[in-house]
């Protein structure tokens, strides 16, 4: 019988870690070494640096999704830019719904999901935390979210977390929660959504959790108050295991929250009549803003972290909490499908546009002839032709005497590009 298994070292002293080799050596028959880890529980490490200088490391499991797509049979599926439908409720299954049809098992796929969920992949923890409740006795519509769980998955196999070097106060533990107040369609109890990690502003998660309340709460304030409670158990653990390895944390730990009645309740300074059938749990949280361990600060909704792990996300909300959590630019994912949608495959780009990192799009051929013309892609998707020059003509008058030129010269691609944005000009708002 062998037993196999594997582990990570890190120290700065070289005679520690020979000590360490050698105490090993007296215990194991066969040991191996390697000074550069590459692979550690099935998850690949890369290294790199960025053209300012910058270091980062990346953990990825592109290995694991591709598994578990190939078991769900989806490798060839239509790709997909959300883990889960923006507002979408599931319920149980009841008497009379649809039963699953596929020839896989909703537990096995389920579990490989969590798996990769749980270590490097925070953008997918709410989808496969909320398909967990289904587990017992899932129907087709469970197993339809699963398959836009995996198609997501794998679309964005590539996608790592990546933690980058510099920025401010980059040993400083920060942590958000937040509540979804009663959305589970069943039992009405809260979901509840937390995250953490080093510096100032959020640029790859080091844990995070999603899942349902233990019990139903009475209120928002005491559906947020019971997320601060599991955000503040694990800011403790993680201050502790800071401290023990040489980065003591000498303020209290910052939680990102969004509810003005928890952050009361919090300091013992607010609603404490209305909470006192939760006092017990409270009592913990206040606690440890007493000790100096964490407080409460306010954060608007829209810039709370944790709101990612408590609903499904769609379009430019997912892009900006996503790249938070994996510290991995997911701009790539969005497209507006009010603008620009001619038949292609959701994920695709079009064909006529390229997209940059800001959002900005560029015509991709002749810029020159164009160069009194710029295009730009406002927040809400909106394409917007500005023209730079009054006594530019009309994009449809410019469109057609380039299509024209293009056609008089015989080149046929750029005269179908035009001809394509003559097309696609009625939906274009002109600045003039």
């Amino acid at each position: 019988l062998t037993y196999v298994d594997d582990l990570i070292s890190m120290t700065k002293s070289d005679s520690l870690r020979e000590w360490w080799k050698q105490a090993l050596h007296t215990r194991f028959r066969k040991l191996t070494y390697s000074d550069k880890c590459e692979w550690i529980l099935n998850m690949k490490i890369d290294r790199g640096i960025y053209a300012d200088g910058r270091e980062w490391l990346q953990l990825s499991q592109e290995m694991a999704i591709t598994k578990i797509a190939q078991a769900a049979g989806l490798t060839e599926a239509r790709k997909t830019r959300t883990p889960i439908e923006h507002g979408e409720k599931l319920r149980r299954t009841q008497e009379g719904d649809k039963l699953p049809s596929e020839e896989w098992s909703y537990n096995s796929i389920l579990g490989g999901v969590l798996y990769v969920a749980n270590l490097t992949r925070p953008d997918i923890a709410y989808a496969a935390n909320r398909l967990t409740r289904y587990l017992r006795n899932p129907s087709a519509v469970h197993c339809q979210s699963l398959k836009r769980l995996v198609k997501y998955m794998y679309t964005t196999k590539d996608v790592a977390l990546r933690y980058t070097s510099g920025g401010q106060n980059v040993f400083r533990l920060t942590a958000a929660s937040d509540a979804s107040f009663g959305d589970c369609e069943d039992t009405k109890r809260s979901t509840l959504g937390w995250c953490q990690w080093l510096g100032d502003e959020p640029n790859g998660l080091i844990t995070w959790g999603s899942r349902i309340g233990k019990n139903v709460a009475l209120s928002t304030t005491e559906s947020e108050v019971q997320a601060a409670l599991e955000c503040m158990k694990d800011v403790l653990w993680t201050r502790d295991f800071l401290k023990e390895v040489g980065y003591r944390q000498t303020g209290s730990t910052r939680i990102l929250e969004d509810n003005n009645g928890c952050i009361g309740q919090s300091s013992a300074t607010k609603g404490l009549r209305r909470a006192r059938h939760y006092l017990v749990a409270l009592a913990a949280l206040n606690e440890a803003c007493q000790a100096g361990d964490i407080h409460l600060y306010r954060v608007d909704s829209d810039e709370n972290t944790a709101d990612f792990f408590t609903k499904g996300l769609g379009g430019e909300k997912h892009t900006k909490f996503g790249s938070q959590s994996l510290g991995y630019d997911l701009s790539f994912l969005y497209r507006s499908r009010k603008y620009g949608s001619n038949g292609q495959k959701e994920g695709e780009q079009i064909a006529l546009l390229s997209y940059e990192k800001e959002g900005e799009l560029n015509l991709a051929q002749d810029k020159h002839t164009l160069e009194n013309v710029s295009v730009s892609c406002g927040k809400e998707g909106e394409l917007t032709i500005a023209q730079n020059d009054p006594n530019t003509k009309s994009r449809k008058e410019l469109y057609m005497e380039l299509a024209s030129k293009a056609a008089q010269n015989g080149n046929e691609s750029k005269f179908n590009m035009f001809f394509k944005l003559l097309k696609f000009v009625g939906h274009v708002q002109t600045q003039t």
